[in-house]
């Protein structure tokens, strides 16, 4: 019961398929966005498709929310892993050198990547603190030239990931990222063609993503029902 209204329109709206479990569907996400993550750690993968392939989605039954770093040396397919979900979502090429009015100004989005940024950027206060924002949710008010009116800025808040070759490095956020390693030797890049990827999450991310519908179906019906399982974080989490 949920009207989707894209961002970048019609032209990436989901074309709904009620047949995309039967039809493959989630066994592409796993081919497409799973097995392709060039993470060092390879259990991981499925931590960066949930966060950044589902919970985009759900996000509002979080308040308090989590930013994921990809973290890798030039060329070590960080950009490229997130890359696969702004395709996933329709979203086009990943944000790059953007100022937060800019970001603002985009609407609710849902999902942002935000490349390159590096402690040097994320240390100015104005990035620190919309980053804050994103994961704690505090209202975001300015004041008018004068002084005299108040004015609420946006309140949406996109799931946020961040790729970096450095990470972050005020306190603040350490404590609010969770940081996935990327090495490219991860990959047999033989098998994982960049451009072919790319072509068919394109192609096929209808698919992909009427077959996630029943993933966040299940999910939501378990919570209600009060049956979810107990999740233990790994030891590297709880670091």
């Amino acid at each position: 019961k949920l009207w989707i209204e894209h961002p970048n329109g019609d032209k990436e709206a989901l074309n709904f398929r009620l047949d995309a479990v039967a039809a493959g569907g989630l066994q592409r996400v796993e081919e497409l966005v799973v097995d392709t993550q060039a993470c060092e750690d390879p259990s991981m993968r499925w931590f960066v498709a949930m966060e950044e392939g589902l919970f985009p989605y759900l996000r509002d039954m979080a308040s308090a929310r989590i930013i994921v770093a990809h973290r890798g040396g030039q060329g070590d397919g960080k950009t490229t892993g997130a890359q696969w979900f702004y395709a996933l979502h329709g979203r086009g090429i990943v944000e790059g050198d953007a100022s937060i009015a800019a970001l603002s100004n985009a609407g609710d989005a849902g999902f942002l990547v935000w490349d390159n940024k590096e402690q040097a950027s994320l240390s100015e206060p104005k990035f620190r603190d919309y980053l804050m924002f994103l994961s704690t949710g505090g209202r975001r008010t300015r004041s008018s030239s004068d002084g005299f009116e108040v004015r609420a800025t946006n309140t949406f808040r996109p799931v946020a990931v961040l790729t970096s070759i450095e990470g972050v490095g005020a306190s603040e956020l350490q404590r609010r990222v969770i940081n996935v390693e990327y090495q490219a030797s991860a990959l047999d890049k033989k098998l994982y063609e960049p451009e072919t990827i790319l072509a068919a999450i394109k192609r096929d991310r209808h698919l992909m993503l009427s077959a996630a519908v029943a993933v966040m179906q299940e999910y939501i019906r378990l919570k209600q029902a009060g049956e979810m399982p107990k999740i233990v974080f790994p030891y590297a989490f709880q670091d």
